[in-house]
């Protein structure tokens, strides 16, 4: 059995955080529902994420981030929670400071009334023309969580390709970073 660190809301909103043993995530997710909780956020212990951050370094919002927010909107809205619940579950489990301030401000629009993909469309810089479409699309069409999940599904193959892109450029890299050296020798004074 591996450990696993979760984040979940009660159905009052309260967010309960912890860790928990089991063969994989999904065994996980089946304990939290047993304990009446939904789980916004099941990774392994000793995965990047699930231990303290770096609080000094400047945060921005990236995919990574992106796909995170969209995951746990996701499954929150899946869950039947309304999206103004949902967004404040949101704006306490988020760390990022950036992130976690545009979804104060995302809150703050949808309570006055706003639609959520109106108040997306103010972050034009993290929500691309895409997402927010979709999301309009997802919410005049009352399927917002089936939208949801298929941005999920398109975050996470964007993401995928941008690592397999970042790795294939790395070799390359090394290599010319390998070879400097030795085309440029260095003199010694003497």
């Amino acid at each position: 059995m591996a450990e696993f660190v979760y984040k979940a809301t009660k159905t009052s909103g309260e967010i309960v955080e912890g860790s928990m043993e089991g063969h994989d995530e999904k065994a996980v997710v089946r304990s939290l529902h047993q304990l009446g909780y939904i789980p916004v956020r099941v990774i392994p212990a000793g995965e990047p994420g699930a231990g303290p951050r770096f609080s000094f370094l400047p945060q921005r919002v990236g995919l990574k981030h992106l796909l995170a927010l969209s995951q746990e909107l996701s499954t929150l809205v899946t869950a039947g929670l309304p999206i103004d619940r949902s967004l404040q579950i949101l704006g306490s489990l988020t760390k990022n400071p950036k992130l976690k301030g545009v979804v104060e401000d995302i809150l703050n629009r949808v309570r006055e009334g706003s639609s959520l993909a109106d108040a997306l469309g103010n972050h034009p810089r993290i929500f691309s023309k895409l997402y927010v479409n979709m999301v309009k699309a997802g919410e005049s069409g009352g399927f917002l969580e089936v939208i949801l999940s298929r941005l999920v599904k398109y975050l996470q193959s964007a993401k995928e390709i941008r690592d397999f892109l970042v790795s294939v450029m790395i070799y390359p890299l090394i290599l010319t970073a390998g070879a400097l050296p030795a085309a440029f020798p260095v003199r010694q004074a003497g």
